[in-house]
């Protein structure tokens, strides 16, 4: 039998018989060498994003939608209370995630200044 070659039943044997599906190192397979099973990804409409995005324009006053309060909220606990995840995804809203573009970033310089006080 040679790759690609579609498996009768008679010559299946033990393997799970899967219609259409192609011999590949004595293993039956539904995907193509070489293709992938999900070459699209995952969708980036998903039905959350689309309701999340629905609620948080709706406007709550005249000028402000509820993604000024909810922004509002996580701005006040992030600095009013210092509450870190709510920093970190301020951080990643603003600036990205880190390492989400290294590639095109260059080398990171940092000044540190040591003062010694008392001596």
């Amino acid at each position: 039998m040679s790759l690609g070659q579609t498996i009768s039943p008679s010559e299946q044997g033990n393997h799970a018989f899967i219609p259409g599906a192609v011999e590949r190192r004595g293993i039956a397979t539904r995907f193509e060498p070489g293709k992938s099973g999900n070459p699209g990804g995952r969708p980036r409409t998903a039905k959350f994003r689309k309701l999340a995005l629905k609620h948080l324009n709706i406007v709550v006053a005249e000028g402000t939608k509820q993604a000024d309060c909810v922004m509002d909220a996580i701005v006040q606990k992030a600095i009013g209370e210092g509450d870190v995840p709510a920093a970190s995804f301020l951080r990643d809203v603003v600036d990205g995630k880190p390492g989400s573009n290294d590639a095109n970033a260059g080398p990171t310089h940092v000044s540190i200044e040591i003062v010694m006080v008392g001596q």
